[in-house]
């Protein structure tokens, strides 16, 4: 899928919501967080878990791939088809 995200930006995603759900949880049970510091937890969470789940090596291929196929066609040197036209 082309368009499908990748496992590091998934996982932040999800652990986002969670974060969410988990606040949303706490004022249920009548546990009182301020709003901001609820924005401010769940952004973190997000961000720490995006930060900690390595890329998967699909993703690394594809990038190291388009790096390599890029340098290819930037050096004149090298005999490479130009990327179509858009």
């Amino acid at each position: 899928m082309k368009w499908f995200p990748d496992r590091k930006v998934l996982s932040g995603g999800l652990a986002g919501i969670l974060a969410w759900a988990i606040m949303l949880g706490l004022s249920y049970a009548n546990v009182s967080v301020p709003a901001d510091t609820q924005a401010l937890i769940a952004t973190g969470i997000a961000s720490l878990i995006a930060y900690l789940v390595p890329p998967a090596d699909q993703d690394i291929v594809k990038r190291l791939n388009d790096g390599l196929v890029k340098l290819a066609q930037d050096d004149p040197n090298i005999p490479v088809t130009p990327p179509p036209a858009k």
